[in-house]
């Protein structure tokens, strides 16, 4: 294998096994390419060394935000949890029926409520684009015809809003 940096003496073609000298035509190993060396192992070994000087500190500030972003969410998922165990109920309500007749099934209701979540967001896209672009996309929605915006799951979400 070749060293980095190094010209690579002998080499075997993979496609034709031929063999030939990698100096003489121009195969080096990519080290070159990316700065990292002159093909001296004492530069080589430099230029690592202060790559790696200057990648230290930064890879400890990113470490302190990935900490300081951990707890943030940490302190989120607590504060949401009674949120979901009440989404939870909901769902299991809705899953147990009334007056004796069987609800909807978990996997249907939870479906209504992905896709009620997503319509909204959906209809939210013409607000978030400026002027022009928002004068260009109506229109083109509009264009690309009903079909276009109609899913299954909207269409069976339109009708149990029904």
């Amino acid at each position: 294998m070749a060293r980095k940096g190094k010209p690579v003496d002998d080499f075997e073609d993979d496609q034709t096994g031929d063999k030939g000298d990698a100096q003489a035509q121009g195969g080096f190993d990519d080290a070159d390419d990316r700065g990292i060396g002159d093909n001296s192992d004492d530069d080589g070994v430099v230029e690592l060394t202060r790559l790696a000087e200057q990648a230290k500190p930064l890879l400890e500030a990113h470490a302190e935000q990935q900490s300081e972003i951990d707890a943030i969410m940490e302190e989120a998922r607590e504060r949401c949890q009674p949120y979901r165990d009440e989404q939870k109920a909901i769902i299991k309500a809705a899953a147990e029926g009334r007056d004796g007749r069987a609800g909807v099934p978990k996997k249907v209701f939870r479906s209504l409520i992905t896709c009620r979540r997503y319509g909204e967001k959906q209809s939210l896209i013409p607000t978030k684009l400026n002027e022009d672009d928002r004068e260009l996309y109506t229109p083109l929605v509009e264009a690309l015809g009903a079909d276009f915006m109609r899913t299954p799951l909207g269409e069976a979400a339109a009708a149990a809003e029904a």
